[in-house]
């Protein structure tokens, strides 16, 4: 599901706070990054597929140049409310 642009803002605003400096992607060494479109979720269990059960919901953010991507835990970010949310 796509993020709304207050969502989009919330995050990035969040990242902001919680990152000295935009760092330059290890792979390729660009320093544009772009915040995907949507959660996602890292499965606690990884020895069965279980659709809806327990997860670390996570944003993603992309290097433009090469595709390398980070997941960041909304849960550690503080902004869990956000699966919460109509939007979401």
């Amino acid at each position: 599901m796509a993020l709304s642009p207050e969502q989009k803002d919330k995050i990035l605003d969040r990242i902001k706070e919680r990152t000295q400096t935009i760092r330059k992607c290890v792979v390729c060494g660009n320093n544009t990054w772009e915040l995907s479109d949507g959660f996602f979720s890292m499965q606690e269990n990884l020895s069965k597929l279980n659709l809806g059960g327990r997860g670390q919901p996570c944003v993603a953010v992309t290097c433009n140049n090469c595709g390398n991507t980070n997941l960041l835990n909304l849960m550690v970010l503080g902004l869990g409310d956000l699966i919460e949310s109509p939007n979401a």
